[in-house]
């Protein structure tokens, strides 16, 4: 018979002597690896086509990735660019209440210094003065005063109660001098004053429920910046 003859091919054996094979063993696989690890140009041009595949999958996944970035950016400006705007908006709301508040208190200061008017004159005693300044608070309620730092309200119903209380407040004025004249019994100076009460009461009620509008449209605006920060 014939005995096959061995020898080892032994890589670092004191470090892992089980990593060991024969030679013969050796130049078998490797043998075995050219002929088994070839491939025939349909499997290569498959294999080609997989890669070429997987390629251009990644590129779109790519462009897809930075379109997304882009949307995300063009969104996040839009965002900046409403929540300045709103600031904004808060800013020039805040202003208008202020400038309201000052209507609604020079609004109800007409009414009361006019029925002070009425009195001091039943009582025989002229008040030029105050006449001149209740024609100037109404004329600020109707244009608005840098002197009185009065705004004119963008509001047409007060506007148009304004426009009457003007009107109004000139046929007091008759009464008050025809008052001074024949005595005020012999005019109409107090129905008339009592209905100019009225006509100043409904023209405050105005300016207080304009001022709400504005509160209310503040609150709204605050409600929306919060969202849009969060």
């Amino acid at each position: 018979g014939v005995m096959c003859y061995y020898t080892f091919s032994v890589k670092g054996f004191n470090e892992n002597y089980a990593v060991f094979a024969p030679n013969s063993r050796s130049m078998q696989e490797q043998q075995e690896e050219k002929i088994y690890g070839r491939m025939t140009p349909e499997q290569a041009e498959e294999l080609y086509k997989i890669l070429e595949t997987k390629t251009g999958a990644e590129k779109d996944m790519k462009e897809k990735e930075k379109k997304i970035t882009r949307i995300l950016r063009i969104f996040m400006m839009l965002l900046i660019c409403i929540l300045i705007a709103l600031f904004f908006g808060i800013m020039i709301l805040v202003s208008d209440m202020q400038g309201t508040a000052r209507v609604v208190n020079y609004a109800g200061l007409v009414r009361g210094k006019t029925q002070q008017i009425i009195k001091l004159e039943n009582a025989q005693r002229p008040q030029d003065e105050m006449i001149r300044e209740v024609d100037a608070y109404i004329d600020g309620l109707r244009y608005g005063s840098d002197e009185l730092n009065l705004v004119r309200l963008d509001d047409k119903a007060f506007q148009d109660k304004m426009e009457v209380q003007e009107q109004f407040f000139e046929q007091l004025k008759e009464e008050i001098y025809k008052a001074r004249e024949e005595g005020y019994e012999n005019t109409q100076i107090i129905n008339k004053s009592e209905t100019f009460f009225t006509i100043c009461d409904e023209t405050t009620g105005l300016a207080e429920s304009y001022s709400q509008k504005l509160a209310s449209s503040l609150n709204r605006l605050e409600k929306i910046v919060v969202v849009d920060i969060i």
